[in-house]
């Protein structure tokens, strides 16, 4: 077991969005991708229901890297509209982030809406920015319904 799955603490008010996204998009199917190996899905999997997101709530998906992501993304969009809430970032344990740049420039364009680092940085330093991030992902996912 990798201690750091199972005791991470979740991102400041993360869970909070994701529980309005579920509200405001009450229809929507919600899928949970991840980049880990195999072998890290049990220690994952009870992460998830210690935090209250049940796999049984949200499909759950694990590619062996990072790079692997856009693939799922483009055949979840194939028949949706996809709100993409990932920061593709790494070295979080290094004072200088990364971010998986090109990464994020396949979520904009393919996403309907795309929740990267910026929007969850703010969530999680100010728990008022949630409803506002909840609020314009609905309006872009209900003009993409219209469009």
């Amino acid at each position: 077991m990798d201690d750091a799955i199972v005791e991470a603490e979740p991102v400041s008010n993360m869970l909070d969005l994701f529980e309005a996204i579920c509200a405001e998009l009450p229809d929507a199917e919600h899928f949970i991708l991840s980049a880990r190996m195999r072998g890290m899905r049990r220690d994952t999997v009870t992460w998830l229901d210690r935090h209250g997101l049940s796999p049984a709530d949200a499909g759950l998906c694990f590619v062996p890297y990072v790079q692997a992501k856009p693939k799922v993304w483009q055949e979840l969009a194939r028949d949706a509209r996809l709100v993409i809430v990932d920061d593709l970032s790494f070295n979080h344990e290094q004072e200088q982030v990364g971010v998986y740049h090109d990464l994020v420039d396949f979520a904009e364009r393919i996403a309907c809406v795309y929740i990267g680092l910026n929007e969850i940085s703010e969530i999680a330093g100010n728990p008022t920015a949630v409803g506002a991030v909840v609020s314009r992902t609905a309006e872009a996912v209900a003009a993409s319904s219209i469009a």
